[in-house]
């Protein structure tokens, strides 16, 4: 009774009231803090389910979108489609085919992945042709160089040997032709991410003429969600540490009351909507 008698005393002393009001401040802005805090993060979930709901639509548009070509005011083919957008989890499972034979993406994730076939479509209008041999048979040559741009290019060359046999009707009779062709073609990749919609496009362009892109795939990979999620929650709102700052100052033997810049050592306490990282 006499502890309780002192508090009350203490309480009720005109000298303490500074320090009780100061005390009652410091705990309705600790309340006022942690309600905002668990506000923002109420409105960040329904965001993020938002978000996740509009991601999910879009990969089901991306499954059923078709390689569309046309072409630039430069010149350039260009082939686009949507893209998906997806977590490193679902690129291992429902979408693994995207890995390919590259087994070292899966342990290393990467940010953006691309698949793309393209078929080329050339045709040679006139290519001279070399003939050397004798009366028993020879060989014929040719040999073709076309260059459109830096990186694309097309060479080819061929040897088709021949025999001659007077007694036949058609007395040239063909040998086993060999062939060499050598190809450079560049291609320009860009993932883009709409604001709105969150649609991911994909734009194949090369300056190579006749080339169509029969098949485009790709995704921008987000951060593993669970990892994310392990991360926030390892978060310590609560701690002991060292205090630089500018606040309010309270000095208990005397009651009085400052503002001012502060340093020392005390109780924290940071919202995790406030920790940035990881």
């Amino acid at each position: 009774m006499l502890a309780i008698k002192n508090i009350i005393s203490w309480i009720l002393d005109p000298k303490n009231r500074s320090l009780i009001i100061s005390a009652a401040f410091i705990v309705i802005l600790f309340l006022l803090l942690s309600t905002c805090n668990r506000v923002a993060g109420l409105k960040m979930e329904i965001e993020k389910g938002k978000e996740e709901s509009q991601r999910i639509v879009n990969n089901y548009e991306a499954a059923q979108d078709t390689v569309i070509m046309f072409t630039e005011a430069n010149g350039n083919l260009v082939g686009q489609i949507q893209g998906y957008e997806l977590t490193v989890k679902e690129l291992k499972t429902e979408y693994e085919k995207l890995f390919g034979e590259h087994e070292d993406l899966k342990k290393r994730p990467p940010l953006t992945i691309t698949k793309v076939v393209t078929v080329i479509k050339d045709s040679l209008i006139e290519v001279a042709v070399n003939s050397t041999g004798d009366s028993t048979g020879g060989e014929l040559t040719f040999s073709d160089s076309t260059f459109f741009s830096e990186g694309n290019w097309r060479n080819l060359s061929g040897t088709i040997p021949y025999s001659l046999n007077n007694t036949l009707e058609n007395p040239v009779i063909p040998g086993d032709g060999s062939f060499e062709i050598g190809q450079s073609l560049s291609l320009s990749t860009t993932l883009t991410k709409d604001k709105e919609t969150g649609k991911i496009m994909i734009k194949v362009e090369t300056p190579y003429p006749g080339v169509t892109f029969s098949s485009i795939q790709g995704a921008s990979i987000l951060d593993d969600e669970k990892n994310k999620k392990m991360w926030r929650q390892a978060r310590k709102t609560w701690g002991i540490g060292f205090d630089v700052g500018y606040g309010v100052l309270i000095d208990v033997r005397n009651s009085n009351v400052s503002t001012g810049p502060y340093f020392g050592v005390g109780v924290n306490y940071s919202p995790k909507l406030l920790q940035w990282g990881k």
